[in-house]
């Protein structure tokens, strides 16, 4: 209610599939909840069904159509529409799809296009017949219809560079922008900004002239953050809201007051940086959850939730490890290297010795014996340590026989059997080693093509 400052829970549900507000009634929500999809006519006061069609309940898409009320589409195992809000439903063909989003144009109820994996079709009869269209990108793509004109789109996928139609899609000109999002300015056509999904940071670029030339936008957040995801307040272009990533921080939404020179962190009464790894106390009494650069924990029997400080030199959290027999000793796997703390996080020691040289992609810690912890460099490289991280030794170092996969680094992991705790396995390169003694000897059991 104040811009971002402040954040309230708006409904308690497992997990969000869509959310929206009807562009022709502000107060009037539709969500695409864990419970179906749901619809409030009260800012989401009260919630209820938006209809008794079982089908819509479980739709993975909707959009509603900004020049019509009560026009709505949606898609589930095909396409669908709605005259009257949701309340009844009618199918319009494309079944047996699998519908990655669905595009209304701004100025025409019945011009939408559909996007699958690898095709976009077009319908401007509101879906009674299709055509195909040819985009020339490669994947399912992220298209924008423009506001100030019924022809103008523009598209690009996770693979393909950026592109632009003025004739509704029947053609397509290549624009100098690679994969990514385009957001519009909501009162200037000419304007035009690019959010590159590279994940670095300077992500941002504008056009002045409609796509004709673009340069980079300096967004004026810290060098660590690349943004998100923008969204410009159509009743006042200079306050902007975005989402950044590769955050250091505990903020990663922000919101500008003056067109994206300056900056201030909304996140009061939000999280916005998402855990990655859970894991218990062997007593089930405490929850640790680590997210991308901070590790918490959870007291069980009240719900409160503490802040560990990680050393500086931790990097990024890869794997989160409880000792089984004691509830405050953590073992935390990061940017290559191995951390352990005995006192829920208050102080850390790194126990791996050589993380710079001999960098780690995983561990585990034995269930029964919680002070041996076996960690592989990956390829077939395993080390152990009988004394929770003090010393190592190098228990497995042969050339591999299996597969490496072209063009990516081959996966590796380890996990103890749930009820032999001293069966270790590993895999690395398609080949599956096993070992009976905690890890002292090692065996092939598997090789896979």
């Amino acid at each position: 209610a104040d811009r971002g400052d402040n954040w309230q829970p708006l409904s308690e549900t497992d997990y969000t599939r869509f959310f929206f507000i009807e562009p022709y009634a502000p107060y009037r929500l539709i969500h695409g909840a864990s419970e179906g999809v749901l619809v409030s006519a009260s800012a989401g006061e009260a919630w209820e069904p938006l209809s008794a069609d079982r089908e819509i309940m479980t739709a993975g898409g909707m959009r509603a159509a900004p020049s019509a009320p009560g026009r709505l589409y949606a898609s589930t195992r095909q396409a669908l529409r709605s005259d009257d809000g949701g309340a009844t439903w009618q199918a319009i063909g494309m079944a047996n799809f699998s519908i990655f989003d669905i595009i209304v144009s701004p100025l025409d109820e019945d011009l939408l296009f559909i996007a699958t994996e690898n095709r976009l079709l077009r319908s401007q009869d509101g879906g009674r017949t299709w055509q195909e269209l040819s985009t020339g990108l490669n994947g399912p793509p992220s298209l924008v219809a423009s506001p100030f004109d019924r022809g103008t789109l523009y598209t690009s996928t996770w693979h393909g560079a950026g592109r632009m139609s003025t004739d509704a899609g029947i053609s397509w000109r290549s624009l100098d922008v690679g994969s990514g999002i385009f957001v519009l300015h909501p009162t200037q056509a000419e304007k035009i900004y690019f959010i590159a999904t590279t994940g670095r940071p300077n992500n941002l670029f504008i056009s002045e002239d409609g796509g004709a030339n673009w340069r980079v936008l300096e967004h004026g957040l810290a060098p660590t953050h690349s943004i998100d995801t923008l969204t410009i307040d159509p009743t006042d272009p200079a306050v902007w809201y975005a989402s950044a990533s590769v955050s250091y921080d505990q903020n990663s939404l922000f919101r500008s007051d003056d067109g994206g020179a300056s900056w201030q962190p909304i996140n009061n009464g939000i999280s916005a940086h998402g855990v990655e790894y859970f894991a218990y106390s062997g007593d089930q009494a405490r929850l640790y959850a680590a997210t991308e650069f901070s590790l918490f924990w959870r007291n069980l029997a009240d719900g409160t939730w503490t802040e560990s400080a990680l050393p500086a030199s931790s990097g990024y959290n890869a794997k989160l490890d409880v000792d089984a027999a004691d509830r405050q000793r953590v073992f935390l796997l990061t940017q290559g290297s191995l951390f352990r703390t005995d006192d829920s996080g208050e102080s850390w020691n790194e126990i791996w010795p050589d993380a710079e040289a001999q960098p780690l992609v995983d561990f585990i810690a034995l269930p029964t014996t919680p002070t041996t912890l076996i960690a592989t460099l990956g390829a077939h490289n395993l080390w152990v340590s009988r004394d929770g991280g003090e010393s190592w030794q190098q228990t497995l170092d042969q050339s591999g026989q299996g597969v490496t996969w072209p063009g990516c680094r081959p996966p590796v992991s380890l996990a103890h059997h749930p009820a032999l705790p001293e069966t270790v396995y590993f895999f690395t390169d398609g080949e599956v080693f096993r070992s009976q003694d905690g890890g002292a000897s090692w065996r092939q059991t598997a090789i896979f093509p």
